[in-house]
């Protein structure tokens, strides 16, 4: 394994301290292809380049912030942005919301 090489016991490791292990409770993995599609995009790009050193920073980054704000998978509902019923936003309102985010974020991941 080279220094680029992600240690899968290190991220799963990462992943359960998060509540985002790669295995649910279920059994269902939520392997989404993310990491192989940037890798794709990484080993294939002309006109596209991603950074490693910026990735690897933005990820400690994202981590940081994560851990001090305690935002986990189980209370990414409490974000400010996301629709509450309190607000009287109805069950299909957050659905929609959660659709057109993951839309858009597709749309904007595949626009390389």
């Amino acid at each position: 394994m080279s220094d680029d090489d992600a240690d899968p016991e290190l991220l799963e490791l990462l992943r359960q301290s998060l509540g985002i292990s790669s295995v649910r409770q279920d059994g269902v993995s939520s392997n989404t292809g993310v990491l192989a599609d940037a890798e794709y995009v990484y080993n294939n790009s002309i006109d596209v380049a991603i950074d490693m050193y910026g990735t690897k920073a933005a990820a400690v980054s994202i981590y940081k912030a994560m851990r001090e704000r305690g935002y986990s998978t189980q209370a990414w509902s409490e974000h400010e942005l996301h629709p509450k019923q309190t607000e009287g936003f109805s069950e299909i309102d957050a659905v929609n919301f959660i659709f057109t985010m993951d839309l858009l974020n597709f749309s904007l991941a595949n626009t390389a």
